[in-house]
């Protein structure tokens, strides 16, 4: 297994000698994993395939639980698969080789930008051209409209 943190970091120095970038945020670890599985357990294959390929009521990727100390060293604990799973024959053996790609799906980084966001929207204000409308009566709403 291994685990991969990228950083969006972009030089600005263009052609010059310059060491100035700028920052991006830290983008979700991603982990790549492979396991062999023998080729009598034809069901293990399939399984790990439809989880692979699951997705929720709304068409997202299922979202799951990480108990792996590896990624819980890195504080990873939820994880969705992307890019691809892929599978092949090994060889000399009578087994499939199976490797995959994992991606953090709650990040501490996300976690971090998600509660200053909320933060600094907590007071509700309205943003320039919008109204907040705090009733349901047709007229106060109508009426808030207009202003």
């Amino acid at each position: 297994m291994k685990i991969v943190q990228p950083f969006d970091r972009k030089e600005l120095s263009g052609d010059g000698s310059g060491t100035d970038f700028a920052t991006a945020g830290n983008k979700p670890k991603t982990i790549s994993a492979g396991l062999v599985i023998q080729d009598d357990k034809e069901e293990d294959l399939r399984n790990l395939f439809a989880v692979a390929e699951a997705t929720t009521t709304t068409g997202d990727p299922v979202v799951y639980t990480v108990s792996d100390r590896f990624c819980q060293a890195l504080n990873i604990r939820q994880v969705i698969f992307v890019d691809s799973i892929n599978a092949n024959e090994a060889d000399g053996l009578r087994a499939w080789n199976v490797s995959f790609t994992l991606r953090d799906a709650s990040s501490i980084a996300a976690q971090r930008e998600e509660r200053a966001e909320g933060k600094l929207n907590e007071d509700n204000a309205p943003v320039d051209g919008e109204t907040n409308i705090t009733t349901k009566d047709p007229r106060k709403v109508a009426e808030a409209a207009r202003t």
